[in-house]
C-alpha cells in the first residue's frame, strides 16, 4: 500500500494548477476597486472534463483539489472525492488523495461538477471578491503523475455551464432561516446522464477560462495562493462516508387536488399537499413500487427511514419524460400544512424518461421523506430510494469525556452515534440532526471544546 498523500507531497507554495471557470460566464475586472458581495448572486453549475493518456499508471499520484463553492470529482466515471469542507471564506480548504487507484493505462477522463451557491447557506459563506475571483464559481486541481508530468487545471480542460438546475425556488423563501437549507431543483431532460464517462462526446463544449486574481497590489496570478481565498489549507478532517440506509416502511397515498405549479419551492408544494383529502392509502412491504398517477390528482409516497439518517438522498424511477417528483425531508411526520418550521429541505426532480437515477448533491438530515408524484399520467415506478450516509468515521467502543460541567459519559457506541453528525459534518446547518439534538439529554449543551475530545479516527 502506498503512503498516504499529505501536504508534504506539495512542497512548493504556489500551485501548479490554475483557477478555471466555465466559458459561458466571462470573468472580467469589475472596476478599479474590489467588488462587494452580491446578495442576489445566482446559483451556478459548471461541468469540467479533461482527457489524459497514460502509457503506464504510476504507483502513486498525489492530487489535490478545491472549488468555490463545492465540487464532485469523477475519474473514468467513478466518484472519487467531494468537497471542500466548510470554512471561513478567506481560509479555503483543499482535499488530498491518491489519484493512482482510479487511473488505467490508455485514456483517462477526469470530470468535475462544481456548484456555486451564490447566496449564503448555513454551511457556506461567499468570499468578498476582488476584481475577478470570488464573484462566481471557481475550480483548481493538480496531480503529480511522476514520469508523465503534472496534470493540472488549465485552458486545455473542456467546460460547460449547465442549465439543468433552477434556483427560482429562492423566490419562495419567506423566512431568514429557510434560505440557508439546501433545496435542489433539477430537470433531467436538460442533462446527459453519462457526462462524466469516458465515451461521452464533449466536442461541443468550450475551453475552460483561466481566471487571474486581480486586485490592488496583486500580480494577476492564476494559481493559488491568491486573494480572496487565502493561502489554502489541507482538509483537517477525514473523508466522510458511511452505510447505505434504505426505508423501513413505505406508504402510498392517492390525493384529491392539483399541485400549484406556480409555486417554485418543492418544499412548499409538499407542505400544501398535507392538507389535501386522502382518497386511498396503501402500505407497501418494500421497493420497488409502481403507482398510477391520476389525471385529476397526485400520488404521495411516504417513506420512513426508521431512524434519523444523514447523507445524500438518492433514488431511481421509471416514468414518462416530464413526470415531476417534489420531495421534502423531515425529522418528524408532516402534519401541519401551515407550518413554516418543520420542513425546509427538499428536492424537485423532473424525469428525462430514461436513465432516471439521481443523487441529491447536498447532504440532508432526515427520518421521513415525502414524495409528490405528478405532471405525467400513467404508471410511475420508484425502483429504489436510499440515503448514502455522509458522516465521520469513528471507533467502536468510543467514550465521551469533557472537562466542562456537562456531567455526561457515553458508554455505548449507539449513544455516541447521535453525535457523529454534529461533531464531524462540515456543514453545520439548522436541522436537528445537524445539531446533535436527537439524543435525549444532550441538546446543544455540548460545545466545540467537548466535541473535540471525542476519540474519532482521523
Amino acid at each position: 500500500m502506498s503512503a498516504a498523500v499529505t501536504a508534504h507531497d506539495f512542497p512548493e507554495i504556489r500551485w501548479q494548477g490554475h483557477w478555471i471557470w466555465v466559458p459561458e460566464e466571462p470573468i472580467k475586472p469589475s472596476g478599479p476597486l474590489s467588488a462587494g458581495v452580491n446578495p442576489q448572486a445566482p446559483e451556478t453549475h459548471g461541468l469540467f472534463r479533461k482527457t489524459v493518456h497514460l502509457d503506464q499508471v504510476p504507483d502513486r499520484a498525489p492530487a489535490r483539489i478545491t472549488a468555490d463553492s463545492r465540487y464532485a470529482l469523477f475519474v473514468n466515471g467513478q466518484g472519487v472525492f467531494r468537497g471542500p469542507i466548510r470554512s471561513q471564506p478567506r481560509r479555503l480548504y483543499y482535499d488530498l488523495f491518491d489519484l493512482a487507484p482510479y487511473l488505467q493505462p490508455g485514456e483517462n477522463v477526469l470530470a468535475v461538477y462544481v456548484k456555486y451557491y451564490g447566496t449564503p447557506k448555513s454551511y457556506w459563506m461567499p468570499a468578498t471578491p476582488n476584481l475577478t475571483l470570488g464573484k462566481s464559481g471557481i475550480l483548481v486541481f493538480e496531480a503529480d503523475l511522476g514520469a508523465a508530468g503534472w496534470l493540472v487545471s488549465d485552458a486545455s480542460w473542456k467546460a460547460r455551464k449547465s442549465d439543468a438546475w433552477s434556483d427560482q425556488w429562492r423566490n419562495d423563501i419567506e423566512d431568514p432561516v429557510g434560505g440557508g437549507v439546501p433545496i435542489e431543483v433539477f430537470d433531467a431532460r436538460r442533462f446527459s446522464h453519462d457526462w462524466h464517462d469516458a465515451g461521452f462526446d464533449d466536442s461541443g463544449w468550450g475551453a475552460a477560462q483561466v481566471v487571474p486574481a486581480m486586485h490592488i497590489g496583486g500580480f494577476a496570478y492564476t494559481q493559488p495562493p491568491t486573494d480572496p481565498y487565502g493561502p489554502l489549507s489541507p482538509r483537517p478532517i477525514a473523508k466522510l462516508g458511511g452505510q447505505v440506509q434504505t426505508p423501513a416502511t413505505v406508504q402510498v397515498e392517492t390525493l384529491d387536488g392539483q399541485v400549484d405549479t406556480s409555486v417554485a419551492s418543492p418544499v412548499k408544494r409538499v407542505r400544501a399537499a398535507a392538507g389535501l383529502h386522502v382518497k386511498r392509502t396503501t402500505p407497501v412491504e418494500r421497493l420497488p413500487v409502481t403507482v398510477d398517477v391520476p389525471s385529476s390528482g397526485m400520488v404521495r409516497l411516504n417513506l420512513d427511514m426508521g431512524h434519523i439518517v444523514s447523507g445524500f438522498v438518492r433514488f431511481e424511477i421509471q416514468a414518462q419524460a416530464g413526470t415531476v417528483l417534489d420531495l421534502a425531508y423531515l425529522e418528524e411526520p408532516l402534519k401541519d400544512p401551515t407550518s413554516n418550521i418543520d420542513v425546509r429541505a427538499g428536492t424537485r426532480y423532473i424525469a428525462r424518461g430514461e436513465n432516471d437515477r439521481f443523487q441529491v448533491f447536498d447532504s440532508n438530515g432526515l427520518r421521513y421523506a415525502y414524495i409528490l408524484v405528478h405532471g405525467g399520467q400513467g404508471s410511475v415506478t420508484l425502483q429504489s430510494f436510499a440515503v448514502q450516509e455522509q458522516v465521520y468515521p469513528w471507533e467502536e467502543g468510543a467514550r465521551f469525556t469533557c472537562g466542562l460541567a456537562v456531567g455526561l459519559a457515553l458508554s455505548h457506541t449507539g449513544e455516541l452515534a447521535a453525535l457523529r453528525w454534529h461533531a464531524a459534518d462540515e456543514r453545520g446547518g439548522r436541522d436537528r440532526s445537524e445539531w446533535g439534538l436527537h439524543h435525549p439529554g444532550l441538546g446543544t449543551a455540548l460545545g466545540p471544546r467537548c466535541l473535540q475530545s471525542l476519540p474519532f479516527q482521523r
